[in-house]
């Protein structure tokens, strides 16, 4: 039974593997994971900056 498990387990991960690949070889698809990159660190920076100001304007207040 856990070889049929690990057997499983395997050609599921192999599968999972070889769709990325295919997906890695789009451009349109690298595209669009950039793009999906950029706007994470966009907004990552944008609230950093929301909250660097915030406790800059709290510190400047007191």
């Amino acid at each position: 039974m856990p070889d049929a498990v690990c057997m499983i387990y395997y050609l599921t991960r192999w599968m999972i593997g070889s769709t990325l690949n295919k997906w890695h070889q789009d451009l349109k698809l690298v595209k669009f994971y950039k793009i999906t990159f950029l706007f994470e660190k966009s907004l990552k920076s944008f609230f950093y900056h929301l909250y660097s100001y915030n406790g800059f304007y709290k510190n400047k207040t007191t």
